[in-house]
């Protein structure tokens, strides 16, 4: 594992998506994980646990690979939400 975590945040057609890939494989199921609701995510993997525990906002998430699809809710703030997933994301990997 990288001693790092990194992050490339990428924004998609769909102002309320956005695309993270990070340099940490987030899924090995080669189908990806797709969880629609931020409750589904909390009976989905380790990794879809803590973010749809530890971060207010989302409201469904798409891994495949090293990457993530995040969907926030309507009144969620994008520099808040990256914010608050990037350190879920860090404190899950180190």
């Amino acid at each position: 594992m990288s001693e790092y975590v990194k992050f490339e945040i990428e924004p998609t057609d769909d102002p309320n998506a956005m695309l993270i890939i990070t340099n940490q494989i987030l899924t090995h199921n080669p189908d990806g994980e797709y969880y629609p609701t931020a409750e589904a995510g909390e009976e989905g993997s380790p990794i879809a646990q803590a973010l749809c525990f530890g971060v207010a906002g989302i409201k469904s998430l798409t891994l495949v690979d090293n990457m993530l699809t995040i969907t926030r809710e309507e009144d969620a703030i994008w520099d808040i939400l990256l914010d608050d997933i990037r350190n879920t994301l860090r404190d899950f990997f180190l």
